[in-house]
């Protein structure tokens, strides 16, 4: 009996160990779910082979997709923990799963945006490189770049002048050391040139951008710069040599929708180019949008009859489109038009063929400016009620109210005013509703000043006191200031003033701070406050000198540069007509 009891308590404990499989791995998963024996591969455990796969896929897993935990999984996870930072447990659960699953999504995003982006780099060098025109555009990028270290700055800063303060900007570009921030700073620099006139300088800049794509860009700034500043012709070469056809007529419709402001017959020239360069494209999308854009600047000079033959055109074209998404597309690019050159009624017939809101937004918006501009308050606001997203609604009906104090028909102004108001308080995300504020309240300022009461201004001052954004902020309240100031005198205004300079002393970038100077600078010089504009951009100028970052000196002399160019060409007028 002594020797039986042995041979059946190892029988017993056979036994036991086949009945409870692996209890050891149930532990070391952390699951409720029952453990999984090596040796039984006939049971796969989901949670684990969800985790193996991802494993496998970002290459720290090597073993079988079985879902069995075996050294060679403890080990990969214990190497995916310590990667992420996280204490290495070896517990497989529910959480590591969706973590891994989440990031191996990221990642795979990430990778398909990369080689898009590397398509489009390929593409674009290679079409610059199909052209004499542009292939010595294609400088050396990967040089090493050094500033002028004997450069006087202070004379410059001393006597400023939009010359020296692009040899500057250019000097402090050449210590950016990030490719794709160097390229965003030369990208406005050479705005700036062109707009001088400094055609020569301005290549130079585009020879020093590193993406091919944003010289392609460039080319385009610079032919919208050159018609800003009255140079038609220079700005028809600066587009014509740029290969994409698509970016080539985009620029074209830039070019002419600033020559429509200034000079009928040099639009009338670009959208001639425009609409031949448009029947070369192939896409009917992006033919249609682009027919839409040529339309719209037909109108502006005053040739509606063209404008509703090509609108119709681009019509006919979204129409032919068999995939829904890309129908409904181009027919918000042509809704939008119709609205855009005034024919409100024709927008809302086609938006009425159109059934994705995301489509519906752009088309409401513009329909209800032109019903407003038309005179009709009423229904321009009963349009705007439509529109969902908050942050446009509340900017529509604030240029609906602007559209009724000018006409002086369709209701009170600041009733319709309130309603923006409701609807910008009820905006979530923090700028859009600050933006949206910032409207209003200068549309009741602007209302206030037409009405000649000052009370209104201030009321407008308080809501805008209101905004978070600091910069935005700063702007709305000096603007509203100088309305002040212009209606009632400089005291009654220094109130709104000295709220103006306290959002700007919180202003903590430098660039910030230059880049709202500059932009309130040319406010005053369209008031014709030609004395109050140089004062503030001095202001800028005097920030700007202690800006050390390259990157940050460069975009902010460029943007002085670019302002002090306007700043002495009003000047100049005003010396003329004394």
């Amino acid at each position: 009996m002594k020797r039986i009891f042995p041979y059946c308590a190892a029988a017993i404990i056979l036994a036991a160990a086949l009945l409870v499989p692996g209890l050891t791995q149930a532990a070391r998963t952390g699951t409720n779910l029952p453990a999984i024996t090596p040796d039984r591969t006939d049971i796969i455990d989901p949670l684990i082979l969800r985790v193996q796969k991802v494993l496998r896929k970002i290459g720290l897993y090597k073993g079988p997709l079985d879902g069995l935990v075996g050294p060679k999984t403890l080990k990969a996870v214990h190497a995916y923990q310590k990667i992420r930072g996280r204490k290495p447990s070896g517990r497989i659960t529910q959480k590591l799963a969706d973590q891994l699953e989440t990031e191996d999504k990221v990642d795979a995003l990430l990778n398909r945006l990369k080689k898009a982006k590397a398509t489009s780099i390929d593409a674009a060098l290679q079409a610059l490189l199909n052209q004499d025109t542009t292939r010595e555009l294609l400088g050396d990028t990967g040089k090493t770049e050094i500033a002028d270290p004997t450069r006087d700055t202070a004379t410059c800063f001393k006597t400023p002048s939009p010359s020296c303060l692009l040899t500057e900007a250019t000097e402090s570009s050449k210590a950016i050391f990030k490719p794709e921030m160097r390229d965003w700073a030369l990208g406005e620099l050479l705005v700036a040139q062109a707009k001088l006139g400094l055609a020569k300088e301005a290549m130079g800049t585009v020879q020093r951008i590193g993406d091919p794509r944003l010289i392609m860009v460039a080319l385009r700034n610079i032919a919208q710069a050159q018609a800003s500043e009255g140079r038609d012709d220079e700005a028809a070469r600066a587009a014509k040599i740029i290969p994409d056809l698509i970016r080539r007529a985009e620029a074209f419709a830039a070019i002419s929708k600033i020559q429509a402001v200034r000079s009928n017959d040099a639009a009338v020239k670009s959208i001639t180019e425009l609409l031949l360069l448009v029947d070369a494209v192939s896409d009917p999308l992006k033919k249609a949008a682009l027919f839409g854009k040529g339309a719209v600047i037909q109108n502006h000079t005053g040739n509606a009859p063209g404008a509703r033959k090509t609108l119709a055109r681009a019509e006919a074209l979204a129409n032919s489109l068999t995939d829904p998404h890309r129908r409904e597309t181009a027919l918000g690019y042509v809704a939008t038009a119709w609205a855009e050159i005034g024919a409100a009624d024709r927008a809302l017939d086609v938006l009425k063929e159109m059934g994705r809101k995301n489509e519906r937004t752009p088309v409401l918006v513009s329909t209800a400016i032109a019903q407003a501009k038309a005179g009709d308050a009423f229904l321009a606001i009963e349009t705007a009620q439509e529109i969902d997203s908050l942050r446009y609604k509340s900017v529509v009906l604030a240029r609906i109210a602007a559209a009724q104090e000018a006409s002086k028909k369709g209701g009170d102004a600041l009733e319709t005013l309130d309603q923006a108001r409701d609807a910008a308080s009820e905006i979530k995300k923090p700028f859009a509703r600050d933006y949206a504020i910032s409207r209003i309240a200068l549309t009741q300022s602007w209302i206030g000043r037409v009405r000649k009461n000052a009370d209104e201004l201030d009321a407008a001052a308080a809501f805008a006191d209101t905004i978070k954004n600091k910069r935005l902020r700063a702007e709305t309240l000096w603007t509203i200031a100088g309305q002040l100031r212009r209606l009632s005198g400089a005291d009654r205004a220094k109130v709104i003033n000295g709220m103006a300079d306290d959002a700007a002393d919180e202003i903590k970038s430098q660039l910030s701070q230059v880049w709202m100077f500059g932009d309130i600078s040319l406010v005053h010089l369209k008031h014709g406050e030609t004395a109050a504009a140089w004062k503030v951009w001095q202001r800028g100028l005097k920030i700007a000198e202690g800006i050390h970052n390259a990157w940050g000196r460069t975009r902010a002399l460029g943007k002085l540069a670019a302002t002090l160019i306007r700043l002495d060409k009003t000047l100049i007028k005003l010396d003329k007509t004394k």
